[in-house]
């Protein structure tokens, strides 16, 4: 019975929390002496917001690297060009598929028949 309860509470929460989404967005900036030691798409720290731009300066001061982060957020209601992609990739083959299929059907001629009236 207790299990049953805490699983209700459990799936209350997560369902709530996945209606909810992101209420705000964490956004910020840090310069690093040097070269750029991690790739776009990365995290600085595990759990932390995803490096979304980077900028590298040169001068005589040496070489800096400025990373801006922000958590993810998507944008609900857009598809996203894998998706755009993949529905013109399928409509290509198909359409390809079908011309296919038309050029193999052979037309035959069919004998005229007399009309007998």
């Amino acid at each position: 019975m207790r299990a049953e309860l805490l699983m209700g509470l459990v799936g209350r929460a997560k369902a709530w929390n996945d209606s909810v989404g992101y209420q705000s967005t964490e956004s910020g900036s840090v310069n690093l002496v040097g070269l750029p030691e991690f790739p776009i798409g990365s995290a600085l720290v595990a759990g932390g917001p995803y490096i979304t731009n980077m900028s590298v300066d040169v001068g005589t001061g040496g070489v800096s690297t400025t990373y801006t982060m922000q958590t993810f957020r998507p944008n609900f209601g857009e598809l996203s060009r894998y998706q755009r992609e993949r529905v013109t990739r399928i409509h290509t083959a198909s359409t390809s598929l079908a011309k296919q299929e038309r050029d193999n059907i052979k037309f035959l001629k069919v004998p005229k028949t007399k009309r007998s009236s």
